[in-house]
């Protein structure tokens, strides 16, 4: 017999003793096979694994750069909108009265609390929003992880890049809210999954992800979602057949359960409450909202033509081009992936894809079943799927040193594309003038207001954003909101929205104590849809004035002394 056919079983069984020697420490034979993938990656660009991470890592570095630049800049330009209003109103409350005051709005209290404590360093809309557009860039690395986890380095840059440059990553790390906490702490619930699910035996890591998503459910009334969402990449990830292991996983999640009970009967509450928070009407959903939705998760320029023509200098058939152009660029990668399908890793390509495709199913049939709840801010969490979907299938990019491989060319021009139409939706998306301009119209009214004056609000909530402009008027200046203070007292479910013309009956009383009446209306489709309050006083009293502030309308209204109460 042939020597080297008896030396076969050996080196076999000495391959086989070195792997299981260093699983223990958290290896794998396919995670060793995805190093080897890395060091290969791209022949001529890197020489070995050392040389391979020092240059990955100083590409990385880059991105993170890129990434504090595009949520630094323009942060504090814009007014602050309703919702931010809020969560000035909102951080003031202590521990005790953020889970008193639970109908003030529908998010739980993690959020505010974490802005309590940083409270004495906010004064300004930039410091207001600051804490938001870090928490934005942190959540980078954390997608690194995740896709070096899955997958390999390559996909950790590019996702990293991808994600980074996200039109609707950027524009909520920019808003003075929880979705990028929300985003943040997902990312944190999926990376310690992902490094439980390829070594069970450390228990850091279990009891890491027990602790992250605990937190996310105290981030956003909507977290139960990407926590169902959870139990499917569980199942993805792991082998069925191991008992072990799932009884494990059934602890983590009573534990995650448990954590969430004290805010239970708070979070009933405010799901009963939403239908009379919101004038929403039932979801038309058809192929347009799902592009729309698709649209936003990836890049926006189709949606923001106007500001993106402007860019371009260019306008005709920029919509049509812009339309296709996107179908191109983030449709090709999908296809790109489908021919780089590696059977080894369809799970991990499956759990890509389950963090888009599972959430946005989910509040679909909710929001048709039930309520609808269907709000484009909810799947941000989201984009971290989509920029592992589009990296995975540009990875090829690393390979262009070899003029032999025609799927790297196709790569690259599909990395360009993608590359090009983000940059043009993140310059389209900095000229837009996307929120109300609360700021110059509050200013207004303070400039014009006299004694014996009313000011009243429609949405209600907007006399948050006053007192925020213009805490030294808030002694001066009489206001109030319809139907009632939103200040005072602050946990009333009752009338968020106006529907009825008892809804504004109070009106009469306060016509009747003023001289002159300030109508500052924003957002009334979803507070006051009739346009009751403004047609009331239009009926009652003589309109002297009327301004317009990007969303916000400012009507001045005399002669209402003579109105009866």
């Amino acid at each position: 017999m042939n020597p080297l056919t008896q030396l076969k079983p050996q080196k076999r069984k000495e391959r086989s003793s070195h792997r299981r020697a260093l699983r223990p420490l958290g290896f794998s034979a396919h995670s060793m096979r995805e190093t080897s993938l890395d060091v290969r990656a791209s022949p001529g660009f890197v020489k070995g694994t050392a040389h391979w991470r020092k240059r990955s890592a100083v590409l990385f570095v880059l991105v993170l750069g890129l990434a504090l630049w595009v949520r630094l800049h323009d942060l504090g330009r814009l007014s602050l909108w309703l919702d931010e209003g809020t969560t000035t109103y909102k951080m003031e409350f202590s521990l005790s009265e953020l889970f008193r005051y639970t109908l003030v709005d529908n998010v739980p209290p993690l959020y505010y609390l974490a802005l309590h404590m940083v409270s004495p360093w906010i004064h300004s809309d930039f410091s207001l929003r600051l804490p938001s557009a870090l928490i934005g860039i942190a959540t980078i690395p954390v997608l690194f992880l995740i896709a070096e986890s899955l997958f390999n380095r390559r996909v950790a840059l590019l996702s990293s890049l991808f994600l980074c440059l996200s039109t609707f990553h950027v524009w909520f790390s920019q808003e003075a809210r929880s979705y990028s906490l929300y985003c943040l702490l997902y990312g944190l619930s999926l990376l310690f999954l992902v490094k439980w699910s390829r070594n069970p035996s450390s228990r850091w890591s279990l009891c890491l992800y027990v602790g992250a998503t605990s937190l996310m459910m105290y981030s956003h009334s909507t977290a139960l979602m990407y926590w169902g969402t959870n139990q499917i990449l569980f199942l993805l990830l792991c082998d069925w057949r191991d008992n072990k292991k799932i009884r494990a996983w059934l602890v983590a999640q009573v534990l995650v359960a448990v954590l969430f009970l004290p805010w239970l009967s708070s979070f009933r509450n405010q799901s009963a409450n939403y239908r009379q928070r919101v004038a929403s009407g039932p979801l038309d959903y058809g192929p347009g909202i799902l592009i729309e939705t698709l649209m936003e998760l990836t890049s926006m320029a189709p949606l923001i033509s106007n500001e993106a023509t402007k860019v371009l200098g260019y306008t005709e058939h920029v919509p049509e081009l812009l339309n296709l152009s996107w179908f191109l660029g983030f449709a090709g990668p999908l296809a790109m992936l489908l021919l780089l399908w590696e059977r080894a890793l369809w799970r991990h390509y499956l759990v890509a894809a389950s963090l888009v495709i599972v959430p946005l199913l989910a509040v679909t049939l909710f929001s048709i079943w039930v309520v609808n709840v269907y709000i484009d801010r909810l799947f941000l969490p989201s984009t971290l799927g989509v920029a592992l979907l589009l990296a995975l299938g540009t990875q090829n990019v690393f390979e262009l040193s070899s003029s032999q491989n025609p799927k790297a060319w196709v790569s690259i021009g599909f990395f360009l594309l993608i590359l090009a139409h983000l940059t043009l939706s993140l310059a389209s998306y900095y000229r837009l003038e996307r929120k109300e301009d609360f700021r110059s119209a509050a200013a207004y009214v303070v400039q014009q207001y006299k004694a014996g004056d009313l000011l009243v609000f429609v949405t209600y909530s907007a006399e948050t954003l006053f007192n925020w402009y213009h805490p030294e008027q808030v002694g001066r200046i009489r206001r109030t909101g319809i139907p009632r203070s939103f200040l005072n007292p602050p946990n009333q479910p009752d009338a968020f929205v106006i529907r009825t013309s008892e809804d504004i009956s109070s009106l009469r009383g306060l016509a009747a104590s003023a001289q002159r009446i300030w109508l500052v209306r924003l957002r009334t489709q979803y507070h006051d849809p009739q346009e009751l309050t403004s047609r009331w006083l239009g009926e009652h009293c003589q309109k002297d004035e009327a301004r317009e502030f990007q969303g916000v309308s400012v009507d001045l209204f005399g002669g209402c002394g003579t109105v009866l109460p």
